[in-house]
């Protein structure tokens, strides 16, 4: 639940009068001021923590705590913003219009406390409001876009905040327009509507700077986390569903604002779009006898009681993935679900799940898993999620009896994170281990647009430790046998460029996803960036297997986030038998 913290204080009137600054308690002389002299070409008003009298502007839209207002008299700068947010605390009287004259202090308001690492809104905390005309045209909005001010579509900061610079960092631009009225033209929708009803876009004419899939999806990339895509927040009384790819057939017009960890855009007109349906085509069934199909697919939290997002995870397999031989699947909850009851085993979950995949006509599948000890493997907290195998034996695939162990309970670095799972497969007489991963999260990452640049990334580390570490293990194996070959798959809550999956590929691993189109090479989408953490690994020095295909099948990030099954896409490969 999102809420402010704020103080209770009267609203009154008084007579006009031009801004002022006044400060008794430290003599400074009172000197006209406008809403640009509060704002400043900086991410902090040069007048925090002063009182100010006689701020005037046009009021364009109000909350229950307050309303923006916007000068009509702009100054030549371009680089300290025309609108300033009044909080009042209690639902303003004054309505889009209305010109007024306030008196209060400034403030920089933090939504959330600073260990957040959230930029700060610059508010006049009113303790006066006076109406001084009604019925007043808005000022026009600024355009975000080519017809417009252009944003940064590369940077979002790279100064440490040493230089307010909106023509090269993201973050500098949107706060060189906080508060102010704001216009996107045919903006392309590069996420789904999220629960809270917000959606990323990114203007049609920036589009063929980027590149986007089939779907819609902006692909990111270590230099470049799309500056220019911002969220929107849809009225709340806005019904309809928005999916990834959606274009708007009208402007978005609305409140350039700032809210965890994200500059938005509060959208005060109704918007129209029409969808891009582009369903992703199904994997056949039908396989070679020499081909393994392998699959990763991150169920994110699923648990027995969720009897809908099984039977649907089911038709997935079977109708969408062409029921591969092999399924590396993560975050399997345990059988008492969220219930913190000490429950360690999965056994009833995973039956529900091999139960569903045969009454939708697929194949007979066996299951592993690997419990964690309680509450240990992180998630929601008494889920014991863990990483599970599931495999069919009808196509010549068989699991070595041996089970092999996997002492890491003890280990800091499987801290809050899943213990890898590994077992020796045959298929066609051909031996390779299978080591199914799900790395530790980078939930505790700082903000894109925070207030730490660059950002902090705290677990890089961790996860780097365990990548280092599963390699070692992958080396043991192969001493213990040096005919087979070794894969390794899961969800890696890291990017191919990033250190850790750079670490696996220079230790001798070919990236199978090298081989999908870059536009299509994505299996999460996260403010409206979309990510490859779904990831399969096939060591390069191996004799017994090569790729025939590999596809990332785009079966639930188009979707809004109420039709989704999960927030990951399951990533396929198929290796031919040598």
């Amino acid at each position: 639940m999102k809420i402010k913290l704020i103080l209770v204080l009267p609203i009154f009137f008084l007579s006009a009068c031009a801004g002022i600054i006044s400060d008794h308690a430290n003599n400074i002389s009172s000197e006209p001021i406008r809403i640009h002299d509060i704002q400043g070409c900086a991410h902090t008003s040069p007048l925090n923590g002063k009182n100010v009298s006689a701020i005037q502007g046009l009021v364009t839209w109000k909350d229950a705590q307050g309303f923006f207002m916007q000068d009509t008299s702009p100054d030549a700068k371009t680089c300290s913003s025309e609108a300033i947010y009044v909080f009042t605390k209690q639902y303003p009287e004054v309505i889009p219009g209305d010109w007024v004259s306030v008196n209060g202090k400034v403030t920089e308001f933090n939504q959330e406390p600073l260990q957040n690492d959230q930029l700060t809104v610059t508010e006049i905390v009113s303790s006066s409001v006076k109406l001084l005309s009604s019925d007043n045209e808005l000022p026009a909005a600024t355009v975000i876009g080519s017809t417009g001010r252009i944003p940064p579509d590369q940077i979002i900061e790279d100064d440490g905040f040493t230089v307010f610079d909106p023509d090269t960092d993201g973050i500098d631009f949107y706060e060189s327009l906080e508060g102010m009225r704001v216009q996107i033209n045919d903006a392309i929708a590069v996420s789904s509507e999220d629960s809270y009803r917000e959606v990323f876009v990114i203007p049609a004419d920036l589009a063929a700077k980027n590149t986007l899939s089939a779907q819609g999806a902006l692909l990111s990339g270590s230099n470049d986390l799309n500056p220019e895509r911002i969220v929107v927040v849809l009225p709340s009384g806005f019904k309809k569903a928005i999916n990834l790819g959606a274009q708007f057939t009208q402007p978005i017009i609305g409140i350039l604002h700032y809210e965890y960890g994200n500059y938005e855009i509060l959208e005060t007109n109704t918007p129209t779009y029409k969808s891009k349906n582009v369903d992703p085509e199904p994997i056949s069934s039908n396989l070679q006898t020499n081909s393994l199909r392998i699959a990763t697919y991150n169920t994110e939290n699923l648990n027995r009681f969720d009897d809908a997002r099984i039977q649907k995870l089911a038709t997935q397999i079977v109708k969408s993935m062409g029921s591969p031989d092999l399924l590396v699947l993560e975050e399997i909850q345990d059988d008492s679900g969220t219930q913190d009851d000490g429950t360690i085993t999965a056994n009833k979950t995973l039956k529900e799940i091999v139960h569903a995949i045969s009454d939708k006509g697929g194949p007979k599948y066996f299951y592993v898993d690997v419990p964690p000890e309680n509450d240990s493997s992180g998630g929601v907290d008494g889920g014991n999620i863990r990483t599970v195998l599931l495999y069919r034996t009808d196509r010549g695939l068989k699991m070595d009896s041996t089970e092999i162990n996997i002492p890491v309970q003890n280990l800091s670095i499987f801290k809050n994170s899943r213990i890898p799972i590994v077992r020796l497969f045959t298929f066609q007489g051909q031996p390779f281990y299978i080591i199914g991963i799900h790395l530790i999260s980078n939930s505790a990452n700082s903000p894109l647009f925070g207030s730490i640049q660059p950002i902090k990334k705290p677990d890089d580390e961790k996860r780097l430790a365990q990548v280092k570490w599963i390699m070692n293990f992958a080396a043991n194996l192969k001493l213990q046998n040096s005919k087979a070959a070794i894969i390794i798959a899961g969800d890696f809550n890291d990017t191919p460029e990033s250190n850790p999956v750079q670490t696996l590929e220079n230790a001798g691993f070919s990236d199978l996803a090298n081989n999908i189109p870059s536009a299509e090479r994505y299996s999460i989408l996260f403010q409206g960036n979309a990510f490859l953490y779904d990831q399969i690994f096939l060591n390069s020095e191996n004799s017994l297997f090569s790729l025939t295909k590999a596809t990332v099948l785009h079966l639930n990030t188009y979707l809004n986030e109420k039709a989704q099954n999960s927030d990951h896409d399951p990533f396929l490969v198929e290796l031919t038998s040598k």
